[in-house]
């Protein structure tokens, strides 16, 4: 079998291969051209009417409304909650996580105060959410 390469300064080359190597050579390659392709069809360009979907199907459309509608929603439930309750939640399961206990420490008050403002903040979002 025969392998064509064609290299960056334009040169080409032609090699002969047992058929074995090149099978391996031709499956890599149509791999690579798999990947190649997906990745094509993933990419966003800036200067793509992408906000106004025009890269989007039907379905993606109306699952990136049913997103967006989502994200919302859990917004609004966020907005709806107190001050004290947002912070709360920021330290008990925000990026620098602490503990329910250290949470309690660091505030002056009893881990089951926390726990039952853990509970009062599920519910709030429950019934927001629903």
């Amino acid at each position: 079998m025969k392998i064509k390469y064609e290299f960056v300064n334009g040169d080409k080359c032609e090699i002969e291969v047992s058929d074995k190597i090149g099978k391996v050579i031709m499956n890599f390659e149509r791999k690579e051209e798999n990947a190649a392709r997906n990745n094509r069809r993933h990419e966003f360009r800036l200067d793509t009417e992408l906000d106004n979907g025009g890269w989007l199907s039907y379905e993606e459309k109306a699952f990136d409304e049913e997103a967006k509608y989502e994200a919302n929603k859990r917004f609004n439930a966020l907005a709806s909650l107190s001050d004290r309750q947002n912070e709360l939640i920021e330290e008990l399961y925000g990026v620098n996580k602490i503990t329910a206990k250290e949470y309690a420490k660091k505030k002056g008050i009893s881990c089951p105060a926390v726990t039952y403002q853990k509970k009062i903040i599920k519910k709030k979002l429950k019934s927001f959410l629903k």
